[in-house]
């Protein structure tokens, strides 16, 4: 996020105050993982009652507002996406102006900084460091989507049929849903760390053959950074698309 220096500025979140929050936050919720994962080993049956979209391509324009450790921004992104493949992005300042692009797909994260003449390359596991939670390319994808995050989880329900969760391991996943609904929000933790990544959802977007929310709230803490994202999809559709431009031109920089 440190390319979107020309981007509009907001007002700065008082850092001490969201670090204090989200330790209370994270002691919360370590309680709360060790009394799921009593729960979940005496459950004696696995009941995944959660809506999955079934999707192959998804676009998209959103209106982004980021609150980082170093600054607050406001931009906009054009978003294309291609299940299991790639996810490609087009960002732009408040005035229109293009800033970067990028892809993600199975193994890495590609960036333009176009403002720079900057190209950088990560890995999909330091994407999943920036967001509190080892994500890669599918739990993104599901993440914007608002699809449960992890495939392979078998999601439980707890007794007031609204919660649903699942512990592989020393990772929680939490989705708060009703029976069959997309997700009103859901959380990753790992146990005995302040790593989260938590997303909430509001509203509804249709997209053609099945909705997505049309408003999401990210907010990712790990290693004492912070960092919120305040989504809006102003366009959605799953419409095929024929191509994801991404040349990097050879008067680039190439950072390591």
């Amino acid at each position: 996020m440190v390319f979107f220096g020309s981007c509009k500025s907001r007002k700065h979140i008082s850092r001490r105050d969201a670090e204090i929050q989200n330790r209370q936050d994270s002691l919360n919720i370590s309680h709360l993982f060790d009394s799921m994962e009593n729960n979940l080993k005496n459950q004696t049956y696995k009941v995944d009652s959660l809506k999955r979209i079934e999707w192959e391509y998804f676009s998209s324009r959103m209106a982004v507002d980021y609150s980082g450790v170093d600054q607050d921004l406001s931009f906009n992104v054009s978003l294309r996406m291609r299940k299991d493949s790639i996810i490609w992005f087009s960002v732009s300042a408040a005035l229109g102006i293009q800033v970067m692009k990028g892809i993600v797909t199975a193994d890495s994260v590609k960036l333009l900084d176009l403002y720079n003449k900057k190209y950088t390359q990560y890995s999909i596991k330091q994407l999943g460091e920036l967001l509190g939670a080892e994500i890669g390319l599918r739990e993104l994808q599901n993440l914007i989507l608002s699809n449960p995050l992890y495939d392979k989880m078998s999601y439980v329900m707890n007794e007031n049929k609204a919660f649903h969760y699942a512990i592989n391991g020393q990772l929680l996943n939490g989705i708060y849903s009703r029976n069959y609904t997309m997700p009103d929000s859901v959380f990753v933790q790992q146990n005995n760390s302040l790593r989260q990544l938590r997303a909430s959802y509001t509203g509804l977007k249709n997209a053609g053959a099945f909705d997505v929310a049309e408003k999401m709230v990210i907010l990712a803490t790990g290693d004492a950074k912070n960092v919120r994202m305040d989504i809006e999809f102003t366009t959605a559709t799953d419409a095929y698309i024929p191509s994801y431009p991404f040349v990097v031109p050879p008067d680039y920089e190439i950072e390591k």
